[in-house]
């Protein structure tokens, strides 16, 4: 069952936590290139053991490259995984939080869905919903719904990524720039609590800017370890967006700074 939030949560402090933590090793490492294990183990306090595992798992996100006594910026962070090895990270929370957005969704409604795993998972929760109009430039978004017989979906025109069933470029971004619809259900690759919403691919960025500008209700999805993540470019500000379902703890400082500019908080 999703519990909403209005604010902070009451009786539990924001304090750092580990994708916080995360974040910051990123920032570091964005201004100054490199870092060292006893230099992170000064500046947050923690063992050298933690901040060895918090090395390996940026690591296998590949966020950075490690050596023997610290790590580096990976300059290719930008590149993202392929959509097998997207599909198969955090599933269950993806499950529940797509259980949870479509929720937010009436009857008789017009929605823009975006890219990605979430996505897909809030469509398998709408196939019933009488009278919706689902908008999207994810071939694997329309594939969930187009047995459905009550949603009708248009797909955007686009340029096909190789390798994706996903649709990018200007004519996808000026679909979404014709049509005005009630909410969109909007990924991110990382939630930061200065940076606001970032994402990896730049072209997706551009037809998610374009949703976000034709949408009465932006519905932010991410799961908990998006919290505190920067990726490689902007892609929205918290006041563009008007919910957020996450399965992230309530404690935690990102999900506190995003509640402060008066988004719904909703968690899965």
């Amino acid at each position: 069952m999703a519990q909403h939030m209005a604010g902070p949560t009451r009786g539990g402090r924001c304090t750092m936590s580990l994708t916080n933590r995360r974040a910051r090793i990123i920032e570091q490492l964005e201004r100054a290139g490199s870092v060292s294990v006893p230099e992170l183990v000064s500046l947050f306090e923690v063992s050298e053991m933690t901040i060895r595992r918090d090395l390996a798992d940026l690591e296998d996100q590949g966020m950075l490259r490690r050596y023997r006594g610290g790590a580096v910026w990976d300059r290719q962070r930008n590149l993202v995984p392929p959509y097998a090895q997207r599909k198969a990270r955090n599933s269950a929370e993806k499950r529940r939080i797509g259980a949870a957005a479509a929720r937010l969704i009436s009857p008789g409604e017009t929605l823009a869905i975006d890219y990605g795993t979430t996505a897909i998972e809030a469509a398998r929760h709408l196939t019933s919903t009488p009278g919706l109009t689902v908008l999207t430039p994810d071939i694997h978004v329309a594939l969930e719904l187009v047995e459905s017989p009550t949603v009708k979906v248009i797909v955007t025109g686009g340029v096909l990524r190789p390798g994706e069933l996903m649709l990018t470029g200007r004519d996808t971004e000026r679909t979404f720039e014709r049509h005005f619809v009630d909410k969109a259900i909007i990924g991110s690759g990382g939630i930061d609590a200065d940076r606001g919403l970032t994402d990896f691919n730049i072209d997706e960025i551009a037809v998610k800017q374009a949703m976000i500008s034709s949408v009465r209700h932006v519905i932010a999805v991410a799961d908990a370890s998006k919290l505190g993540v920067v990726a490689f470019s902007s892609l929205a500000d918290f006041n563009a967006i008007d919910t957020l379902v996450t399965t992230a703890d309530p404690r935690d400082p990102t999900l506190c700074k995003v509640a402060e500019h008066g988004v719904e908080i909703v968690l899965a």
